[in-house]
């Protein structure tokens, strides 16, 4: 049997926890619970995708959202919401990660079969599925909805959200090496014993010191927004209510993009920087550039240009590395988007997203 995680941290006096100082069981059970309620509880929400709406049955479209699962997590939670319409609105909603899909539970979502959105007495329709990302490796993935309609009229997606579960227990002890978290029986008297032990083992403190470094920089933060990619012909590519989604930039010269992040940075380590990967889909046929300005509150904006490549398609550009200050008042930055095109044309944004990235 699994032992159970904490559905709270302790309340615990810090000023109790004294370098020099005697140690006792308690105050190791104390950091073994919170160690375990933040290795699996505290668990990353991905991200989500509140769209105006899809096309027809010429084409299907697609929403895509980054992730870098936490060591740990064996699921992740997949909704899709559609809206209510004049018609009966069909279609095929397929949802797939780029490190192979395996469902727990796909409610259709792993389209199999056609989604009927609602009309009429409901407002909504949610279905809801579980996606089983244990074999995933410890890379940055895309998951994609795609949503393939069949009748007339256009389908309505109202939302879609990925996140992952948090873990009821740990079978730590069992699995070690693979498994969040810390054996919370192990300093109990009568067997408890105060050993140094090895971060590879289920007890002792180099373990202790281990899971703090796990929770401290392996949960990774996923700040982003995400919206269709319509087809380069379609009609709903430029049409005014998917602004965020689609952005002009004038030739030769930045202009603004509405679509800033605000996100208050972690200083894990002394002096350093919060550090993320920058991750973004666009359509350019003429290319470009896009300018990503990190302003600390208080402070002055730091820009980062990314060379966009000609594409007619929707394609990707990442950053490896990208530095968000903790100087600024209470750490608060705001990250904001500028494009620029080669020649004159269009540059349209689908995805921006940030996701932790502190080695």
């Amino acid at each position: 049997m699994g032992s159970p995680i904490p559905q709270s941290p302790t309340n615990v006096d810090l000023s109790r926890m004294a370098v020099g100082r005697a140690v006792s069981a308690a105050h190791t059970r104390r950091w073994c619970d919170d160690l375990n309620f933040l290795r699996a509880r505290v668990v990353a929400c991905v991200g989500g995708s509140v769209p105006s709406g899809v096309g027809d049955e010429s084409g299907a479209v697609y929403i895509r959202i980054p992730y870098h699962h936490t060591p740990g997590v064996i699921a992740l939670r997949v909704e899709v919401t559609l809206r209510a319409g004049a018609n009966n609105q069909t279609g095929y909603i397929t949802v797939s990660s780029s490190e192979g899909t395996t469902w727990i539970l796909h409610n259709g979502l792993d389209g199999s079969r056609p989604l009927i959105a609602p009309s009429g007495f409901r407002a909504f329709h949610t279905f809801s599925g579980v996606l089983d990302i244990s074999g995933h490796s410890d890379v940055l993935e895309v998951i994609t909805l795609k949503i393939d309609p069949i009748s007339s009229a256009k389908i309505e997606c109202s939302r879609f959200i990925v996140e992952e579960i948090a873990l009821a227990d740990t079978a730590v002890i069992d699995y070690p090496t693979s498994e969040p978290g810390i054996n919370a029986a192990w300093p109990i008297a009568p067997a408890g014993q105060l050993i140094e032990g090895d971060a590879a083992e289920a007890d002792g403190y180099a373990k202790v010191l281990s899971e703090l470094e796990n929770a401290r920089y392996r949960t990774r933060r996923h700040c982003q927004w995400a919206h269709i990619e319509y087809d380069p012909a379609s009609p709903y590519l430029s049409t005014s209510g998917i602004k965020c989604t689609t952005v002009a930039a004038s030739w030769g010269s930045f202009t603004n993009i509405d679509g800033s992040l605000q996100l208050q940075a972690r200083e894990l380590y002394s002096g350093t920087a919060d550090k993320y990967t920058v991750w973004i889909r666009y359509l350019c046929s003429v290319g470009g550039k896009l300018r990503i300005g990190v302003t600390p509150v208080g402070g002055s904006t730091t820009n980062t240009d990314v060379t966009l490549s000609a594409s007619s398609v929707w394609a990707t550009a990442t950053v490896s590395s990208i530095d968000i200050p903790a100087t600024g008042t209470n750490a608060e930055v705001e990250i904001s988007l500028q494009g620029q095109v080669n020649t004159a044309g269009s540059l349209y944004i689908a995805n921006f997203a940030l996701i932790g990235k502190q080695d």
